[in-house]
């Protein structure tokens, strides 16, 4: 269970050699998102996603029509550290070369492509995964914490 915009969101996944299924339900709204496939992968989960945001009037962005915008190798040090989203799940934010990446426990670091800044924040997208990372800065301008897009909005405090 997560929240989308105030809103409750249950969520369940499963799959058997072959065959993935994805289901979202937004009781609130008393809107239902059924993805079936089979192919194996993350598909239905993207999919549910992108569908739940098409029904509640939200754009939908495909990874291959994201484009990087340019950021200065400088100023990637600021969003550098460790996020805890989950008691026992932290991002690791680092600079590898003139970009950042994002690595979970247990994988290997991910690239981060830079979006620009929208509503004030600075925010990078994971291809691999089809997130979104929303950094929060306070009030003197400093990271302090981020929002990891995937899935519903996961905020994360930096250590």
């Amino acid at each position: 269970m997560s929240q989308q915009d105030g809103l409750k969101v249950v969520e369940h996944g499963g799959g058997i050699e072959g065959f993935n299924t994805f289901l979202t339900y937004v009781p609130e709204r008393r809107i239902a998102v059924v993805v079936l496939s089979n192919v194996n992968g993350s598909a239905p989960e993207a999919m549910s996603s992108q569908l739940l945001d098409v029904v509640r009037g939200k754009p939908v962005i495909l990874p291959t029509e994201r484009k990087p915008v340019p950021i200065a190798a400088k100023d990637l040090t600021k969003f550098v550290g460790v996020y805890d989203v989950e008691p026992n799940f932290a991002l690791i934010i680092a600079v590898k070369g003139d970009s950042l990446t994002v690595q979970g426990p247990g994988d290997p670091a991910t690239p981060l492509m830079y979006q620009g800044i929208k509503d004030g924040h600075a925010r990078f997208f994971v291809p691999e995964a089809n997130a979104e990372i929303e950094f929060i800065p306070d009030a003197a301008g400093t990271v302090t914490s981020l929002v990891l897009h995937q899935s519903g909005d996961h905020p994360a405090k930096k250590r």
